[in-house]
């Protein structure tokens, strides 16, 4: 009955399933990306008007001047002729303006690795004391087989 409880334990100690680790490393990379694209663009700004109120006798040979942003008006009388003169200048510019564009990149970035732990190979002591055992039993088995064949002492 023993030899099979020993055999029964050598078996069921003796076995252990492989285990393994998975490992799943996601990286975000976001980005933003900012352009400035220039244009160049035309402004016009329409002409400028003044305007004086007096009286037809409050006029006289010396001009009244009267100046806006981009306008001067001078208005005299001669006798009983009346002489206005307006100069209006339209303006015109030129400018460059820079267009904003603003790019956002996203990058996901996904590694999956899985490690598999291998064990170390585990010898129960029982299978070690068996082994010592057999080691020993063909050690004295090849011992006496050679003295029976090649005895020194027998000569």
């Amino acid at each position: 009955m023993k030899p099979w409880i020993l055999l029964i334990l050598v078996f069921v100690v003796g076995c252990k399933s492989q285990q393994s680790t998975s490992v799943e490393k996601t990286t975000v990379i976001d980005s933003t990306v900012v352009k400035f694209t220039p244009v160049d663009t035309t402004l016009t700004f329409p002409a400028d008007s003044v305007r004086i109120v007096s009286s037809v006798n409050s006029l006289s040979d010396i001009p009244t001047v009267k100046k806006g942003e981009r306008a001067t008006l001078s208005i005299s009388r001669l006798g009983e002729m009346i002489t206005a003169d307006c100069k209006a200048e339209a303006l015109e510019a030129k400018i460059r303006l820079l267009n904003k564009e603003i790019e956002r990149f996203r990058e996901v970035k996904t590694d999956r690795s899985e490690t598999v732990i291998v064990p170390e190979r585990f010898v129960p002591w029982t299978v070690k004391y068996l082994a010592w055992i057999g080691g020993i039993f063909l050690l004295f088995h090849g011992i006496k087989l050679i003295l029976k064949f090649y005895n020194p002492f027998s000569r």
